[in-house]
């Protein structure tokens, strides 16, 4: 699975083990541009520039987990996202041509028109061969199987991460080190870490299994508490399919609890601009 992140909130010992793509590798002036950011530019999705690269790496991420998706997960995967230009239209119709759904625009849909030869501002010269080129991660940086079973530990004499991988190794963790900060989301740790407001360890959780799970048990839904509400929303669609299975009336407000899902995760994502 493929996430977008930003920078400013995520530790870069949290990155170990994982594959890090920035703007630069999905497409520049030297390898060619990806359609991604060809389509942006072709309907005028920038001015200033400032929120390209979070835009582009928003819509790059939706491509790589759905490569045909719905015009509502389009706008759903750039809601974190801030423009003070455009005023977010030729964004939404640039990536919203990457959906296989009707436009409601008919006959004029971007999609229905030949943007080469309309837009030449585009210089051909810009386009990768090969537009839906996806870095390829070095073989030999690959980690092992054993990079998942077992815990890692950064130190640099002053800080000490412990990234445990269980929830039992995050609990021995805990009981060692009870002062330690426990980093999750980074969100409110971030201040604290940046003024060495904490006196222990950093025991970071998000690689915590047993914390990802969502699943529907005999008294409800269960959600842990290293979800994200990006991972979660991700996850309805097969918890709404096993309530339906099921068919628990305790669920009747389903659809309104979905709704509000929803908006919690677009306040928590409009927090903030993403940038790569």
């Amino acid at each position: 699975m493929h996430v977008a992140l930003d920078s400013c909130l995520f530790p870069v010992c949290a990155a170990h083990g994982k594959s890090v793509v920035t703007v630069e590798g999905v497409g520049n002036t030297d390898t060619g541009l990806h359609a991604v950011q060809r389509r942006l530019l072709e309907n005028h999705g920038l001015q200033c520039g400032f929120c390209t690269p979070g835009f582009v790496m928003s819509a790059f991420t939706l491509l790589r987990n759905h490569p045909a998706p719905s015009r509502r997960q389009v706008e759903r995967s750039i809601e974190g996202n801030l423009c003070r230009c455009t005023g977010y239209r030729p964004i939404i119709e640039a990536f919203s041509s990457f959906s296989p759904e009707v436009c409601p625009m008919g006959s004029q849909c971007c999609r229905n028109r030949d943007r080469l030869e309309k837009t030449p501002s585009v210089d051909k010269k810009l386009i990768a061969e090969n537009e839906d080129q996806v870095p390829i991660f070095p073989p030999e940086l690959q980690v092992s199987d054993a990079y998942r079973s077992g815990q890692a530990v950064f130190g640099s004499g002053e800080i000490t991460w412990y990234r445990p991988v269980s929830l039992r190794q995050l609990l021995q963790l805990r009981d060692t080190f009870p002062s330690a900060l426990l980093v999750m989301g980074n969100t409110t740790t971030g201040f604290a870490i940046k003024k060495h407001e904490f006196d222990g360890p950093l025991i970071y959780g998000g690689d915590v299994t047993e914390l990802k799970r969502c699943d529907v048990t005999d008294v409800g839904i269960t959600v842990g508490g290293g979800c994200t509400m990006n991972e979660l929303e991700e996850q309805l669609p097969v918890l709404e399919a096993k309530v339906k299975e099921d068919g628990w009336r305790k669920f009747v407000l389903w659809p309104e609890r979905l709704g509000h899902i929803h908006a919690v995760t677009h306040a928590t994502n409009c927090g903030h601009n993403r940038f790569p």
